[in-house]
């Protein structure tokens, strides 16, 4: 969960009223920590006392004293801002050299303040952000972690988000993680929609009045009169029934819901976050699926990469599950050869999830040290397909489970890769291509694109 704590902000400055004033304006934002003067900012910065955000007057008993109490506080890795009436270009390039963050120029108001505050809460929030993933989401991939970044911008907005990727993935994790950044005190509702039955799927949503329908004795709150003022969670959005699916477009449209029975509307506030294990513009294609709703739902979407398409994860996640079930202290040894068929391995059948059931199948036999001999036979002896110089079985995998359209592109891409490797240089890769070099000149490489090992 991120906390937020009140901020300890340090203000130095000599100027008696300056100094009032600007603790006035700080002190709604955090608790506002005073020094008259380089001395005694000099002496509260080496002291045990730990600071967000400090503000430093440019100008006090000393010269230019705000730029060297701004390099003490870049060395304890505070935000430091500075305060000056000096508009010279050299000493603004000092201030920053130095390790200022912020500079303005006096007289500071309070809309300098709440410029530099917001702009200080949104790094602030990032640093947090990317820590809370780190714990979380265990993956040293480039690309994973460019799609989970996008939990920063989801925390800006209250739109819906979309989190897809194949079962055992992490969407769950992944809600769970947003739920933590923006909504860390608020209900968090989580429902199946595959559990959800089709005579009864309007009134688990909206809920219903006593009356309505032959059984209902009571009134009934649906899942989103239940998480309203937090989050919606609605996993497996690809089975929801066309009028389920219009009906659940509505309510994010309007930000009203009416319970079966009743003409009465209920205004909600509710950041709805869908996962779905399917290509959703394949069922958009085949008229499963409401292309409205999609782009109503696809603003934010993250999209998990499977565990086959990033073994370089591999024994990271099997160090974070090793220590979830044998603890923290005790010794568990995966050898080299062990660890180079789990690699190999495609995980088609449950992702992390698979390879986390393997994990405890370890802990429950107790092994101190695991061999290849102790993998089952299909891991053991699974082979990648290595015979095409451009596709593993895992591209393949992935390739087959795209749209045509999208088929197509990442062909045209693999295509290119493939030309640059033989070619070695742009312009013979071109003309075995037969196209222009600019056109391949554009072409990022296959490596940095996530349905690529």
């Amino acid at each position: 969960m991120i906390k937020t704590q009140p901020l300890e902000i340090l203000l130095v400055d000599d100027d008696d009223v300056w100094r009032g004033l600007l603790a006035h304006y700080l002190s709604f934002y955090g608790k506002v920590t005073t020094a008259n003067g380089q001395s005694s900012g000099e002496a509260l910065l080496m002291s045990q006392k730990n600071f967000d955000i400090c503000f430093f007057d440019m100008e006090m008993n000393q010269k230019l004293a705000g730029i060297y109490l701004t390099k003490l506080a870049a060395q304890k890795g505070y935000y430091s801002v500075v305060i000056s009436s000096h508009e010279e270009q050299n000493i603004i390039m000092s201030a920053y050299s130095a390790g200022c963050r912020d500079y303005f120029i006096k007289p500071a108001t309070e809309e300098n303040i709440h410029r530099v505050m917001k702009k200080f809460s949104l790094l602030k929030k990032e640093k947090q952000i990317d820590e809370l993933i780190r714990k979380n989401y265990l993956t040293q991939d480039i690309n994973s972690l460019g799609q989970l970044s996008i939990i920063k911008k989801i925390a800006l907005s209250h739109k819906p988000v979309l989190i897809t990727g194949e079962s055992g993935t992490g969407k769950m994790l992944v809600a769970d993680i947003i739920n933590q950044t923006i909504n860390p005190l608020g209900p968090f509702i989580k429902i199946n929609c595959a559990a959800l039955n089709e005579s009864t799927l309007m009134s688990e949503l909206f809920g219903h009045v006593k009356g309505a329908f032959t059984g209902a004795d009571k009134n009934h709150k649906g899942v989103f009169e239940q998480a309203n003022g937090g989050l919606l969670f609605l996993d497996e959005i690809h089975l929801l029934s066309i009028s389920a699916q219009q009906a659940l477009l509505t309510a994010i449209e309007d930000g009203m819901i009416s319970p079966v029975g009743s003409d009465k509307k209920i205004k909600i506030d509710v950041r709805i976050i869908c996962a779905s294990r399917e290509y959703l513009d394949d069922y958009i294609k085949q008229g499963k699926f409401k292309d409205d709703l999609y782009f109503r739902l696809q603003v934010f979407q993250i999209k998990l990469i499977p565990l086959r398409l990033r073994p370089q994860d591999i024994p990271l996640q099997v160090e974070g599950l090793l220590k979830k079930y044998f603890g923290q202290e005790r010794a568990t040894l995966v050898t080299d050869d062990a660890m180079a068929c789990l690699k190999k391995y495609s995980w088609k059948n449950g992702n992390t999830r698979e390879l986390e059931a393997l994990v405890e199948d370890w802990f429950v036999h107790s092994l101190g040290v695991v061999t290849k001999e102790h993998l089952p036979a299909h891991i053991q002896h699974h082979e990648q397909n290595t015979q095409s110089p451009v596709l593993t079985d895992a591209q393949i995998s992935y390739l087959e489970n795209q749209s045509y359209d999208e088929f197509v592109r990442l062909m045209s891409e693999l295509a290119k890769e493939f030309a640059l490797k033989k070619c070695k240089n742009l312009t013979s890769a071109a003309q075995y291509l037969k196209i222009s070099k600019g056109t391949l000149s554009k072409h990022r490489s296959v490596k940095e694109m996530h349905y690529v090992t």
